[in-house]
């Protein structure tokens, strides 16, 4: 990273980096992440849903299904099962060969260097399907929400196209600046009579929707 760069991601609290890595990384990752799909078991399929099973993940692979996936009353799936899971995670990167070969390359931790980080360490990784027709609307959030601590530390996520992402089939949205002007609202939390929620820290003051903009990324692009 250049001083522009590393400014800009300072100014604005995230950056697109053009032809970060080749097409023929981005076939591999894609390659696996379906051959995962493929490979992930159907039996049992209310085994893998529930808070448990989610705050669990950190350690191991494991598979989140599409908004309406499943039928509600047998559990078993209403789609394709090509396209019936939202996110594979959090521990690609220290289970999957292909994955961990590309999370621990040189360039990133080029980049956490230039950013400040002194020893870096990758907390989660994740491969998100935008599946067509299917599943639910994400939100504007922080990632501080789930990945929170006191005090609060740098967190930096990468995010990587492994597909050309346009605003018609799900690329990214940011709201420049308001990492310095909004504090974390929220905090994901176990609940003490079992399960997960939601606990709100300071009143709502998250960014209007005009203040995003769209982001399109073409594959072997970073969005940091």
């Amino acid at each position: 990273m250049n001083k522009e760069q590393v400014s800009q991601f300072l100014r604005d609290g995230y950056l697109a980096i053009p032809d970060f890595f080749s097409i023929s990384d981005s076939a591999t990752l894609l390659r696996r992440a379906k051959q995962l799909v493929n490979e992930f078991g159907e039996s049992k399929l209310d085994a893998h849903v529930g808070d448990e099973y989610f705050l669990n993940s950190g350690d191991k692979i494991r598979y989140f299904f599409e908004v309406d996936a499943l039928d509600p009353a047998t559990g078993d799936l209403t789609v394709d099962k090509s396209v019936s899971i939202n996110k594979i995670g959090h521990a690609l990167h220290e289970l999957e060969p292909d994955f961990r070969k590309f999370s621990t390359r040189q360039q990133l931790k080029e980049i956490a260097h230039a950013l400040g980080y002194k020893q870096p360490k990758v907390l989660q990784s994740m491969i998100i399907f935008k599946n067509p027709k299917i599943g639910g609307q994400v939100p504007p959030h922080q990632d501080s929400t789930f990945l929170y601590t006191d005090p609060p530390s740098a967190q930096t996520g990468f995010w990587f196209a492994l597909e050309d992402c346009t605003p018609e089939n799900g690329c990214m949205w940011f709201a420049p600046g308001s990492h310095k002007k909004t504090p974390v609202l929220k905090r994901f939390v176990r609940d003490g009579n079992g399960g997960t929620k939601f606990i709100d820290l300071v009143e709502d003051s998250e960014p209007k929707k005009e203040e995003y903009v769209c982001v399109p990324t073409k594959a072997g692009k970073s969005s940091k």
